[in-house]
């Protein structure tokens, strides 16, 4: 589901990159977004989990394993795993508790 309004988010740097986003997105001549839309692939903005965010390593300190296979075999997986998945749905129960 996507939402038609523009949503707003506590962090203000996210904030700014997701408006220049949309600016680069709506400033499209028609052509260019026809060409967008009819080619097999086009990106697609969405969330992805902690667990499967591929360049982590990049600026916080854990294992590069995950990054490295990503780039070795050019397959990425955003599928999260069972372990996070589990954690997450904890986190909301106690939410729904507290609230």
């Amino acid at each position: 589901m996507t939402a038609s309004t523009m949503g707003k988010t506590e962090d203000k740097r996210l904030s700014i990159d997701l408006c220049s986003l949309r600016q680069d997105l709506w400033t499209k001549g028609k052509d260019e977004l026809e060409m967008l839309h009819s080619t097999k692939f086009s990106d697609k903005v969405r969330w992805i989990d902690t667990s499967v965010m591929a360049v982590d390593c990049l600026t916080k300190v854990m294992p590069t394993d995950f990054f490295v296979k990503i780039l070795m075999t050019g397959m990425y997986d955003i599928t999260p795993d069972p372990e996070s998945t589990l954690k997450k749905a904890k986190k909301q129960l106690a939410r729904a508790k507290t609230s």
